[in-house]
């Protein structure tokens, strides 16, 4: 998945074997509110997810909450690890 605001996860991009639903997004990208150039990731789950920084740093992610797509190399959620290409 493209990290392009508005972009969302599901179930189906962690597991090939998970039927495609729509209408249930985990996640989804959205814009800084000040600064449109940066990106992040929206927890839209129930859980709470580990984002690790690129110096091995962690932060907890909570639900409703986003995390800084520019220094995380992944997010590791209850459904499976984000990883960032870049």
């Amino acid at each position: 998945v493209f990290a392009q605001p508005e972009n969302e996860l599901y179930p189906h991009h962690f597991n090939a074997f998970t039927a495609e639903r729509i209408n249930d997004p985990v996640a989804r990208v959205q814009s800084h509110p000040s600064d449109p150039n940066i990106l992040g990731l929206e927890n839209l789950s129930n859980v709470p997810w580990k984002a690790t920084y690129a110096n091995g740093q962690s932060i907890e992610v909570p639900p409703g909450k986003r995390c800084s797509l520019n220094q995380i190399r992944n997010i590791e959620t209850n459904l499976g690890i984000v990883a960032l290409e870049r």
